[in-house]
């Protein structure tokens, strides 16, 4: 797993716990790096952050991409956000194997 280039393209809150369940699934990297291609094409000025999160209701762990914006047009920003889930997401999201999401967040 090449953490180093994961944490070029996102801000990683907890590299170690993030690192092995990157290597615990390794078709992630790939995900994540067509995730952050994808996101910069709506959100080119935006920070993105990297999560672990654990799901206790269903006992598993997944990531988050976190898209960190400006609150500068809230509408304007969410209706690029869906946009972005149409057109791009919803492809990758068919093989994350619900190990993988993104939402935005606002500074």
């Amino acid at each position: 797993m090449d953490m180093e280039h994961v944490g070029e393209n996102y801000a990683l809150s907890e590299v170690e716990k993030i690192s092995t369940f990157l290597n615990q699934h390794p078709s992630l990297e790939t995900l994540l790096d067509e995730s952050y291609h994808a996101i910069k094409g709506y959100f080119k000025d935006s920070d993105l952050r990297l999560d672990l999160i654990h799901d206790d209701d269903a006992k598993s762990d997944y990531l988050l991409i976190s898209i960190v914006t400006d609150v500068a047009n809230v509408d304007e920003i969410l209706q690029r956000f869906d946009e972005f889930r149409q057109r791009k997401w919803l492809a990758i999201l068919e093989r994350a194997d619900s190990m993988l999401t993104v939402d935005v967040e606002f500074r």
